[in-house]
């Protein structure tokens, strides 16, 4: 595997990981009631950039064969 295609790899795992980590962080404060202890609007943020990241990654594995995904600010 050459150098690129693997960063490119990393890369794509870390902004999977990203998104799966702030979702259970999330889920798990829900799942035990302490809705107190977030920030709802800062929560939201961060979910859409690492969305944001992730699908980047995605969007450069089709080769632009969908339109690019739009996420609501």
């Amino acid at each position: 595997m050459d150098t690129e295609r693997h960063e490119r790899q990393y890369q794509a795992y870390q902004a999977l990981k990203g998104l799966s980590d702030l979702a259970a962080d999330t889920m798990k404060q829900i799942a035990y009631e302490q809705m107190e202890q977030i920030d709802w609007e800062e929560t939201c943020r961060q979910h859409r950039d690492a969305f944001a990241r992730w699908i980047e990654y995605a969007d450069a594995q089709i080769g632009g064969m969908r339109p690019t995904v739009t996420i609501r600010r």
